[in-house]
């Protein structure tokens, strides 16, 4: 859930000390970063990727210091790009973070894609039709407006999904 530069204080951290030998871990055993579009080829239409591929997702939105101290040195070093979970709602930290995400963007190497609308309520098989309609739907204007593309990809809010919404997804 979040890099820290301090003290790990929950299950869903990890220190930076510990995310750079990760990350130096996953180069020296083979792996490549991949992309949310290589990904979905390869489920799609079986297009070729890396034999050790791992794809990076940042979850929730984060500030541009998260990914220039976290994540540009594996862009610059390595090639490898990162997925950055936006959670599209308006609200003051969407607002305050999309230009430098923007940027990010149109620089290549942070890509966009749809961690919901109202996100906190996690879409599930008991969701109404209205809800999940909101959910996606919403998150697909939003990112249209601000990143100028349609997502590809659902990077599912609280981990949680069920069948209802998956096919409404893929609508």
């Amino acid at each position: 859930h979040s890099i820290t530069k301090g003290e790990v204080t929950s299950a869903d951290q990890i220190s930076m000390q510990d995310f750079r030998k990760l990350m130096d871990d996953l180069k020296e055993m083979g792996f490549e970063a991949v992309t949310t579009q290589q990904v979905s080829d390869f489920l799609y239409t079986n297009a070729k990727i890396p034999q050790r591929s791992v794809l990076l997702i940042v979850d929730d939105r984060k500030y541009r210091e998260y990914f220039d101290t976290a994540f540009s040195r594996y862009w610059k070093d390595w090639g490898w790009k990162v997925v950055n979970a936006w959670i599209n709602a308006d609200d003051s930290i969407g607002t305050l973070a999309l230009p430098d995400n923007v940027a990010l963007s149109e620089e290549g190497w942070v890509d966009h894609q749809a961690h919901g609308y109202v996100h906190n309520i996690p879409m599930s098989d008991q969701s109404t039709d209205e809800y999940l309609k909101g959910e996606l739907e919403g998150a697909r204007e939003k990112m249209l407006a601000n990143f100028g593309k349609a997502p590809i990809a659902v990077i599912w809010p609280g981990g949680g999904f069920g069948v209802r919404p998956a096919q409404a997804a893929q609508i």
